[in-house]
């Protein structure tokens, strides 16, 4: 199989079991109430990302600081997590400028 610049992708040996999701918000009150009422998803544990928890952060190569808002809860095995950028320059707050809410990435784990 080839990619459009004529590497060739070589997939892995055996599939990736998906086993977090996570998507940015710019508004974590209204995206917890959302999941909660139309999904039924919860409950979630909400953490408050911020120096000096959160550290030795580098965005682009560059020392920077920067506060997220987290929350996490589980979705029959699969780990679901909301990110909301607070302050200061985050891939996640490039996302949303960039994209608006969304996916943000998908992180695989071999079993």
């Amino acid at each position: 199989m080839a990619s459009g610049n004529g590497a060739r992708i070589v997939p892995p040996a055996v599939p990736m079991t998906i086993t977090q999701i996570a998507v940015v918000v710019a508004d974590m009150e209204s995206a917890l109430r959302s999941y909660t009422e139309n999904l039924g998803w919860g409950p979630w544990s909400v953490f408050d990302y911020k120096p000096p928890l959160l550290h030795g952060t580098v965005v682009r190569g560059q020392p920077c600081e920067f506060r997220m808002i987290g929350a996490e809860t589980m979705v029959d095995g699969l780990g679901f997590e909301l990110i909301q950028p607070v302050s200061g320059p985050s891939i996640y707050q490039e996302f949303l400028d960039t994209h608006g809410e969304g996916v943000q990435h998908i992180a695989c784990m071999k079993h």
